[in-house]
């Protein structure tokens, strides 16, 4: 099996076991690789390739932004829906102008949202560290007794 065989595998089975939150990581962490990508496109004069990269980080972001859900927090979904647009913005900019300014603006915005989302997993993983303690410890307490 090639390499790029076992990477898409291996992404593929990371998808597929993944939480909801983790899966909105991974979508962060491929629009920003994407858009990695393209700003190398661009210095290496690669036009066609950049279009290809920005293309699939907008699409991502669209992605993002479809998936948000009213219901949860009315406010801070139309903050991150007028976020997504102006990544989305800054994508279509730096496709039209090849600038790299224009990526580097929407990649600022994705880490610092992903630095949040990196958070709620960080909670997540130490609220079922502190109830698997504290089943432990009732175990303990029940085999002592």
């Amino acid at each position: 099996m090639t390499t790029l065989a076992n990477q898409n595998k291996y992404k593929s089975t990371q998808i597929s076991t993944a939480s909801s939150v983790k899966i909105i990581v991974l979508l962060y962490d491929g629009a920003i690789n994407f858009l990695e990508q393209s700003k190398i496109k661009i210095k290496e004069r690669d036009f066609k390739l950049k279009g290809v990269y920005l293309s699939k980080a907008s699409r991502i972001v669209a992605e993002l932004n479809s998936a948000l859900d009213e219901k949860v927090d009315k406010k801070l979904v139309e903050n991150l829906q007028s976020l997504y647009e102006f990544v989305n913005y800054q994508i279509l900019q730096a496709n039209l102008k090849n600038e790299i300014v224009f990526i580097d603006n929407a990649i600022n915005i994705l880490r610092t949202i992903k630095e949040s989302w990196d958070k709620v997993i960080e909670l997540q993983f130490t609220d079922k560290q502190i109830i698997a303690e504290k089943r432990d410890s009732t175990k303990m307490i029940t085999l002592t007794v």
